[in-house]
């Protein structure tokens, strides 16, 4: 029986093993392409904004065998950047939890490979793929058919997926709702009805027959329908001109006609040459014709100015004639509008055959159009053969996977990869003449289009690939680089409108300058024996920004050292046209391009009088109502262009760069109330992504949630942070304010007798007094029979007896922490009760981290919050005094760092201050702008450390430096400009001015990172140390530095001059030039700090050279080394960092983001305050039930809201043990300010958390200990019940009476049996109640019956009468 169960699964087993073996054979790629079924769908344009949409990809296995992870990879086209927040990227990125790894290849073709966690996708199983792309798709036809699988090895062929070949484009799901249909949520946009389709249509009554119609109507016509002649009999004549030779030809190939040498006197066809008087006036225009038709002697004369005139009075005649030959009695008077009548077809995206161009020829011809133009060439395709250039249709007019383009260009917009389709094709030299004779014949203009500088992808491929098979023909480099159109060394990096990054033709090479000449001089030589080409339209629209920044040819030409990207792009798109305009010009042509190739920017122009040609022609395009561009046209018309009107759709935005006008901010936009943004009240827009389980609570869930707390009517006699022991009497009471109490204090406490003299009315004596008398002395502290080894510990007994009150301290700090424990106990009337407090801290570092460089928080919102931690006993405040976004701390000598490093506003060049960020003022005041003097930074010092609490400064490097790095370019411009020497100017520079460097930061900065590899950059951080520590000297001896060292972007200093000699490899990837440089100024730092004897202090990250793996505690010289650990998003494995750092050797503060990041809001709702990437809220609950011993057991919840458990978490494998709980320091709480401009924004997203924070760092609750998960938490929910009924009763009260408005909790209510029921997260905080929709507003304070049940209105009320938002509980 066994033998027979086995048998079947063995072969099973073989089948697998069979696809796993042969992944990536040509085998294997044909299963791919037949049985992997594809499903596409547009999830959602809406909940991303106008800035991306929600697609999903589904991949289906319908064939019979299992696919595996393997050496292939599916190609797509996809018209918008996939995942733009992360692509491009060299290491690509991973879709969802797909396992596969997208990676954009060039122009819409990205690439999604197996990566090594891909599950094997059985028969009839399916992998969802959910990704953000950039932009919309509303249309069915925006997706690209003939997807295909190709290997990564040589010499197997890539195969369409069948499911996506053709044009039925059957894998793609409907469009049918809004979310689908519509690109932003203010698209009005729907599709039509049958009924409004309906309605439109009743716009137009039917006539029941076209009349005698003419398209396009004449100028003047008369016709009487009831007088027709009849061309159907077989005896009618022609006569014509010698001129209308070829419009003879035209007439009598569509009618039988005799040709004869004179007019006939009937049945005749006469065609003259002739003035042509329209409307009393003779017409200027020789395409004007005059036509009569007349009945009584059955003949019809033309008579036409020239040739074309001729043609269009045929077609007139040829649009009049009925079935059966007949035509009415008409005269007709008519010239043309426009000279120009164009119609424009691109060849390069997909390619027309010659028979489809020839009908469209005729079509066109039809109707009196005369110009064609042919756009030949783009970064898609060049479909023109030149002789002499045989690359350029040889490469550059076939698609195929080839990922090196030497052979061909890669697929895009759906094309097959085997070089046949319409992707591929071209005209040769006969079938481009047979066209110019084909539309010559029609009176048609044929215009070829080679664009240029931009959307010349496949151009560079072409003369790249003629460069590299002319040095494989052992041709000279001279000869080889001839006609090249691209500097092969150059590492400027952009991206195109279409997603190419390597599409601008270098303007700066005379191979460039070479190829444009033999161009023009082609296509002249194409034309000439057929029809003369009188102008050459060179395309030079949407030239990308960042194009030639880098170019080694380019550089010199600039016109000045340090120009922008979009300078530089200015300046050479100018001087590429100023050539071409001279080439075309001696050949005695006109010049034609797109507007935007003869505008130097969104406004202006160019100068006319820069330009050598007769005649230069704009096709005009660019005319969205509402960007303010519709002008463009008659701009250029009155700067002496001819103007070609060309009307697309098509979205951009426009800016403004005139000088000296002051930015202003939209009035709708001003303040804090964000009133101008729309409501948050559909999934679609609360909702992250589709497995987002979140949804805001309702009132019934809240009032759930609620109820696990009892209201216990008062806080009872407590403290917190609550005391190790306390026994507490509170029917003896002692009273304090009789106003005859003494004081008495060890010596050593003369800080902390200041402190309680300034808030108690006492006289101090020199010696303890019998009664009425505090006494502070200083000895040992026993706790549960041991003595404490903690400087922080105290004693505390209050005797009703004798009326006295002690403290034993075992040092100032303890002695500080027994005078809060007195405050804490007052009643409002002064009196404390009998007690007996022994406590020390669980933790000696409680700290707590604000970040001020988002932005900026003024030295009194600090004083008051140093305040508020001591209240609470906690003893570190970490400043986060620089980032990205400012540098908040004045450094005598490097005074840039505050002059331009603090101030915020607008200037793009960052020299005397930097760009607004995070919603600040473009004016430079504002929570964005503002630093600490050295007077401000003293007297914070100062009043820490009276309250014992250590300051510590942090400098955030390398990355998130980009306030540092233009501060010291400022001083080094400022420096040259005061004649200092280039030494001088750059003694401080954070980094390499010609680094090209290309990387985005996880806050979307390209030049954050200060380079490791410069001198400089050592120069600075010693000074900054040395700096730091004078600062502090006098006050508080610092003894730690903080450099931050965190999210250091892959892609920094990979082409860095400097950096270079130091890799440890010639071709390092990005990461792995992040990780060695990382290490490196990490060592460095550590050793400047070590040398002052000071700890060296960090962000995880900055002492891991991955995700795992911690530096090797002994590459680094200092004593300790201190990590701040926040990264422990639970399902990305890397919760067991601060284990790992504590094993490794380093002290580790517990700083988890999930519970300790207070920037995240407090609650789960689109109303609420702060970020939620690593948890979508934490409120006071979850902080107070942080496990710091245990962090495993934190557990809760992955991003989405899935629950998820520590045995789940453990499973696999991450759950490393702490070996060495001695190195875990303590704990931290974090606010970062990108949300918080105001210190009413400050004190709301930091309370009531902060106090639960402190009590966890004081204090180790014995249901910590509990092992039991069950048991454990329902301890835990007794404790928190005491500490919320403490919070609600006491402690918040208490905030406000000190000027805190912290956080109010919204109420939860539920109506049951047509009654109101209401509770609150902190009991002791009135709820109040609206039945008439928040006309008035009544107290909550027993369940209420109600009369006429409709939508009641509910909000929470503070001691002090302020109020939260309102919600509404629906009956």
């Amino acid at each position: 029986m066994f033998a027979l169960r086995w048998i079947p699964n063995m072969f099973l087993w073989i089948g697998i093993c069979q696809v796993v073996r042969c992944q990536g054979d040509q085998q294997s790629i044909d299963y791919l392409a037949s049985f992997l079924q594809v499903r596409y769908d547009v999830i959602d344009n809406l909940m991303y904004g106008a800035s991306g949409f929600l697609a999903q990809i589904n991949f289906t296995n319908v064939g019979p065998k299992p696919i595996s992870k393997g050496h292939w990879s599916i190609y797509l086209c996809h018209i918008n950047m996939i995942e733009p927040n992360h692509l491009p990227n060299p290491n690509g990125y991973i879709l969802g939890n797909s396992s596969l790894r997208a990676f954009h290849v060039n122009g819409c073709l990205f690439k999604l490979t197996p990566t090594d966690s891909f599950k094997t996708l059985f028969p009839g199983k399916s992998i969802m793929v959910p990704f953000k792309a950039a932009n919309w798709q509303v249309a069915r036809t925006d997706i690209m058919p003939n997807w295909y699988v190709a290997s990564s090895k040589s010499g197997i062929l890539p195969k369409v997926l069948k499911s996506t070949a053709g044009e039925s484009l059957s894998f793609v799901g409907p469009f049918n709702t809004p979310q689908k249909w519509k690109r932003y949520s203010f698209d009005v946009y729907n599709p039509y009805t049958p009924e409004q389709r309906y309605h439109i249509n009743s716009e137009v009554r039917d006539l029941g027959s076209a009349g005698t119609s003419i398209v396009p109507s004449p100028v003047e016509m008369v016709a009487d329908e009831s007088k027709m002649v009849d061309l159907g009999t077989g005896d009618w004549v022609l006569f014509a001109d010698p001129a209308f030779k070829n419009e003879v030809a035209f007439l009598t190939a569509r009618l039988h006609l005799r040709i004869v040498p004179r007019p006939a006197s009937s049945k005749c066809i006469a065609f003259t040459q002739g003035q042509v008087l329209i409307k009393g006036r003779v017409s200027k225009s020789s395409e004007a014709y005059t036509l009569h038709v007349f009945e009584t002697n059955q003949t019809i004369r033309i008579v036409a100015a020239g040739p074309a005139g001729a043609f269009y009075g045929i077609h007139s005649i040829l649009s009049l004639l009925t079935s059966n030959n007949s035509i009415p009695k008409v005269a007709i008077s008519d010239e043309p509008r426009y000279e120009f009548r164009g119609f424009s077809i691109d060849l390069s995206r997909n390619f027309h055959p010659v028979q489809d161009i020839r009908q469209l020829l005729d079509l066109l011809a039809r109707y009196k159009m005369n110009r064609l133009h042919l756009h030949v060439t783009d970064d898609e395709g060049w479909r023109l053969q030149i002789p002499g250039l045989d690359e350029l249709t040889a490469v550059g007019s076939k698609r195929c996977h080839t990922l090196d383009e030497r052979t061909c260009i890669l697929p895009q917009l759906g094309s097959l990869p085997n070089g046949t389709g319409s992707g591929s094709g071209h005209y040769t030299v006969k079938d481009y003449k047979s066209l110019i004779l084909y539309a010559k014949a029609r009176h048609i203009s044929v215009h070829p289009e080679f664009d240029m500088p931009g959307h010349a992808h496949a151009a560079i491929k072409a003369t790249q690939a003629r460069y590299y098979n002319k040095l494989a023909q052992n041709a000279s480099v001279a000869e080889a680089s001839k006609f090249l159109l691209s500097e092969l060394n150059d590492t400027s990096r952009y991206l195109s409108v279409q997603h190419f990054t390597d599409d601008a033709v270098n303007p700066c090479i005379n191979s460039t300058l070479t190829f444009i000449k033999f161009l023009v001089k082609s296509t002249l030589d194409l034309h000439a024996p057929y029809q003369l080409l009188k102008s050459f339209h060179y395309g030079g629209d949407e030239v990308s920004t960042g194009a030639w920044v880098n170019s080694s040819a380019c550089r010199p030409l600039l016109p000045s050292p340090n120009p922008t990207p979009e300078e530089v792009k200015r300046f050479l798109k100018k001087l590429l046209l100023k050539a071409v305009s001279n080439i075309t010009a001696r050949y005695g042509i006109y010049l034609y391009a797109w507007e935007d190739g003869l505008m130097s920017d969104t406004d202006t122009p160019y100068p006319r009088s820069i330009l050598f040609n007769k005649q230069v022609i704009a096709d005009v395009w660019q005319n969205i109502w509402e960007w303010g561009v519709a002008n463009r046209a008659y701009k250029l018309a009155n700067a002496g262009y001819q103007v070609r009107y060309d009307v697309i759709d098509n979205l951009r935005y426009v800016a403004s760069s005139k000088s000296g006008i002051l930015p202003k901010v939209l009035k709708s936009t001003a303040g804090e109330s964000l009133s101008f943004v729309g409501p948050f009240n559909t999934p679609q827009k609360w909702k992250r992504y589709s497995f987002d389980v979140y949804n805001p609570y309702t009132p019934e869930q809240r009032y759930h949630i609620n109820s696990e707390v009892r209201d216990l009517g008062s806080a009872g006699t407590s403290i917190v942070p609550s005391p190790v022991e306390m026994v507490a009497d509170e029917s003896k009471m002692v009273d304090l304010g009789t106003g005859d109490w003494v004081l008495f204090a060890d010596p050593a406490f003369k800080n902390e007798v200041a402190f309680l003299t300034a808030r108690l009315h006492l006289r101090i004596v020199p010696k303890p007094a019998s009664s009425k008398c505090i006494a502070l002395t200083q000895g040992q502290v026993l706790l549960k029979g041991r003595v404490s080894k903690s400087s922080e510990a105290y004693t505390l007994h209050v005797f009703e007896t004798n009326q006295t009150i002690r403290i034993v301290a075992a040092g100032p700090a303890g002695a500080f922490y027994g005078i809060q424990s007195i405050l804490s106990l007052l009643t409002s009337n002064n009196k404390i009760p009998k007690v007996a407090i022994s406590d020390e801290p669980r933790y000696g570092f409680r700290g707590f981290s604000i970040d001020l460089s988002r932005n900026f928080h003024p030295v009194q919102d600090i004083r008051q919050l140093l305040d508020l931690l001591a209240r609470y006993k906690m003893n570190r405040l970490h400043l986060h005094v620089t980032d990205d976004e400012g540098w908040r701390l004045q450094i005598p000598g490097l005074d840039e760092l505050t002059a331009v490093g603090s101030k915020r506003c607008h200037t793009l060049d960052e020299r005397t201050c930097i760009l607004p960020q995070l919603g600040s003022l473009p004016n430079g005041t504002g929570s964005g702008s503002g630093h600490y003097t050295v007077k401000d930074y003293k007297s914070l010092i100062l009043y820490a450390k009276a309250r014992h609490i250590s300051v510590h400064p942090e400098f955030d490097m390398p990355g998130h430096a980009h306030a540092a790095i233009k501060a010291t370019q400022a001083r080094y411009y400022n420096k040259l400009a005061q004649n200092a020497s280039v030494a001088e100017a750059s003694k401080f520079l954070l980094s390499e001015l010609n680094d090209t460097s290309r990387y985005l930061s996880v806050q979307h900065f390209t030049d954050d990172a200060v380079n490791p590899c410069i001198n400089s950059t050592l120069t600075f951080i010693k000074f900054l140390v040395k700096s730091t520590l004078d600062l502090h000297a006098p006050y508080q001896l610092l003894k730690s530095f903080h450099y931050g060292g965190d999210e250091v972007s892959t892609g920094a200093w990979v082409n860095s001059s400097a950096c270079r000699p130091l890799l440890p490899s010639s071709n390092p990837t990005p990461e792995e030039v992040k990780r060695f440089l990382k290490k490196l100024l990490l060592k460095a730092v550590s050793n400047i700090t070590a040398r002052y004897g000071i700890y060296l202090y960090a962000w995880e990250d900055g002492l891991m050279s991955d995700t795992d793996t911690p530096y090797p505690r002994s590459i680094l010289f200092n004593k300790q080394v201190i990590a701040d650990v926040w990264q422990n998003i639970w399902e990305w494995g890397v919760a067991n960092r601060a284990y790992k750092l504590a094993n490794a050797g380093y002290q580790v503060v517990m700083s988890q983001a999930t519970h300790l990041y207070f920037d995240h809001p407090q609650e789960l709702d689109p109303e609420e305050r702060g970020f939620y990437w690593a948890t979508r809220f934490t409120d006071t609950k979850k902080v107070f039930g942080f496990l710091p011993d245990n962090l495993y057991a934190n557990a809760d919840f992955k991003r989405s809201g899935e629950p998820i458990t520590e045995k789940e978490l453990c499973k696999t494998g991450q759950c490393v043990p702490l070996q060495k709980p001695e190195n875990i320091l303590g704990m931290q709480g974090n606010i970062w300010s990108e949300t918080v401009r105001t210190s009413g924004h400050l004190h709301e997203m930091l309370f009531p958390r902060v106090v639960a924070l402190a009590e966890r760092a004081w204090h180790k609750a014995r249901w910590e200990s509990i092992t039991d998960k069950a048991s454990r938490d329902q301890e835990m929910l007794k404790d928190w019940e005491r500490f919320a009924n403490v919070l609600g009763y006491k402690e918040l009260p208490r905030l406000e009476y000190f000027g805190v408005k912290h956080y109010l909790p919204l109420p939860g209510a539920r109506i049951k049996d047509k009654t109101l029921e209401a509770n609150i997260a902190f009991p002791g905080y009135q709820v109040q109640y609206s039945d008439d929709k928040s006309k008035t507003w009544k107290d909550y304070s027993q369940p209420v019956q109600l009369n006429n049940i409709g939508p009641i209105y509910l909000r929470s009320r503070s001691k002090n009468g302020r109020t939260s938002r309102w919600i509404i509980l629906k009956s």
